[in-house]
């Protein structure tokens, strides 16, 4: 039995019915004959619910769905020469399937599916573009039709999803020339947006990103060529996201020194600010790109400029370790005792994050090493609570106070101790730290490194003199902290066991 289908100006789609069972097959003119293909995807109610398809030239094929033999069979019956030099045809084929099977998933408004076919589809076909050359001239003659199709198939139907996006988003994304120039060529708006704000290019790479251009994408991407094509079509090189980034920003954050240098060259702002107060020379600093922080820096770029925390450029290449960049900035003025809102200096992200040689050289420049944070906390204190032994040896010997208070009371030791850090702890202790002070609400480093069940931590300060039964101004010991309020079977099942034993040992008690 043979149902026949007419959606309104477009090819026939039959459901033919074999074995009892009922198969969508979809007809695709293909040289002035029909080929039938087998559809094996949508249920017939999913069939039933189409209303309208947007194209009129369908060759849909799901991999996942059918024996991969059998495609192969069927496209080789074509009898159509191949091209000895590549995979140019296959390349084709499986565009073509892609990109079909994407529109009838569209047209069963099952879109998240659809985008990643068409995405693919995209992806598939420009690399099929970028594989021809001179040198391909047999498959060009002997599929040139079937490659006009396609082109037509991927440009003249304006395929949209529910968010607005076309072809041309993907391709920019991808770094397909040939194919955006094709879009272009063949008249797609060279800085679209989608229907609620979002550029049709940016669906390609991530969802969210409302307010971007095909230019941002190629810019992220360090496509130089489709982003010199996309300038001369007319983008604008300072268009900006919803929250304020530049293509220029996507570039140096991606380290893509031809890329910057284009759109500087096209006249882009070098201190364009996002909505957090950030500029291209931070997002260059940050992923330690030293080639494009030095030419933002040579066209003009604010070395000292400072977002909405405070932070320059130099915060960010010391919070990465990016000890050549770190370098560049200071030689170029960056101010090394800058301080954020919260009064933090590079210093203390360098520490923080254990970078030895950047601590060296911001030292070496300057830097204050017992430089405080509103918090009253040095760079010693957050050395200290990761556990950076090497950050910690050269900030004491570099004079850093062992004591130092914040304003809690707490000392370098309190973190060293609360995180079990026992190299620390014993270095600090060596360098005269005491063992036994104590915080504004009483507690010790003992209590702290009790409290984590750090028994080899509780066995040092012990050794080095700890008051074992010391009270906080709520009246607990550092054996309370072990035992989470006394219960000892408790603190077995925390594993605490073993301090508890210690602490009880330390005391005299049986």
């Amino acid at each position: 039995m043979e149902l026949l289908l007419h959606p309104p100006g477009l090819s026939d789609i039959y459901l033919d019915r074999g074995c009892g069972l009922f198969s969508p097959l979809i007809i695709r003119p293909r040289n002035g004959h029909s080929a039938i293909i087998i559809i094996v995807v949508p249920l017939l109610e999913y069939v039933r619910s189409i209303r309208a398809f947007l194209n009129n030239i369908l060759l849909i094929w799901d991999w996942d769905m059918q024996d991969e033999g059998y495609y192969e069979r069927l496209i080789g019956s074509w009898e159509k020469s191949r091209c000895p030099e590549c995979k140019c045809q296959d390349y084709l084929d499986e565009a073509t399937r892609l990109w079909d099977f994407g529109l009838l998933l569209n047209g069963l408004e099952r879109y998240r599916e659809a985008g990643k076919n068409l995405r693919k589809a995209v992806e598939v076909y420009g690399t099929a573009l970028r594989s021809m050359d001179t040198n391909h001239s047999p498959w060009i003659e002997a599929d040139g039709e079937a490659l006009r199709v396609m082109n037509d198939l991927l440009t003249d139907i304006k395929w949209k999803g529910n968010d607005g996006e076309t072809p041309l988003f993907w391709a920019a994304d991808r770094g397909h020339e040939a194919f955006v120039r094709l879009l272009l060529d063949k008249g797609a708006a060279v800085d679209p947006k989608a229907n609620y704000g979002r550029p049709p290019l940016s669906w390609a790479a991530h969802d969210g990103h409302d307010g971007q251009t095909p230019l941002f994408w190629a810019a992220r991407g360090g496509h130089v060529a489709v982003v010199q094509l996309l300038l001369d079509k007319g983008a604008a090189v300072d268009s900006k996201a919803n929250y304020g980034r530049t293509p220029l920003s996507q570039a140096a954050e991606g380290g893509h020194e031809a890329v910057v240098r284009l759109l500087l060259n096209k006249g882009a702002a070098v201190d364009s600010k996002d909505n957090y107060g950030r500029t291209p020379l931070f997002w260059a600093a940050h992923g330690g790109h030293e080639a494009v922080v030095r030419l933002l820096l040579d066209k003009g770029a604010a070395v000292d400029s400072k977002d909405n925390n405070g932070r320059t450029p130099l915060f960010w290449a010391a919070h990465g370790g990016h000890e050549a960049v770190v370098r560049l900035l200071l030689d170029k003025g960056a101010a090394v005792d800058s301080k954020a809102n919260n009064g933090r200096t590079p210093l203390f992200w360098a520490a923080h994050g254990g970078h030895e040689a950047v601590v060296r050289l911001l030292l070496d420049k300057g830097a204050a090493v017992d430089s405080k944070a509103n918090n009253g906390r040095t760079p010693l204190f957050w050395a200290a609570h990761g556990g950076h032994e090497a950050v910690v040896r050269l900030l004491l010997d570099k004079g850093a106070a062992v004591d130092s208070k914040a304003n809690n009371g707490r000392t370098p030791l309190f973190w060293a101790a609360h995180g079990g850090h026992e190299a620390v702890v014993r270095l600090l202790l060596d360098k005269g730290a005491a063992v036994d002070s104590k915080a504004n609400n009483g507690r010790t480093p003992l209590s702290q490194a009790a409290e984590g069940g750090h028994e080899a931590v509780v066995r040092l300060l012990l050794d080095k003199g700890a008051a074992v039964d010391t009270k906080d101004n709520y009246g607990r010991t550092p054996l309370f902290w072990a035992a989470e309020g006394g219960h000892e079977a408790v603190v077995a099942q925390g594993g605490h066991e073993a301090v508890v034993r210690l602490l009880r040992a330390a005391a005299g008690i049986i």
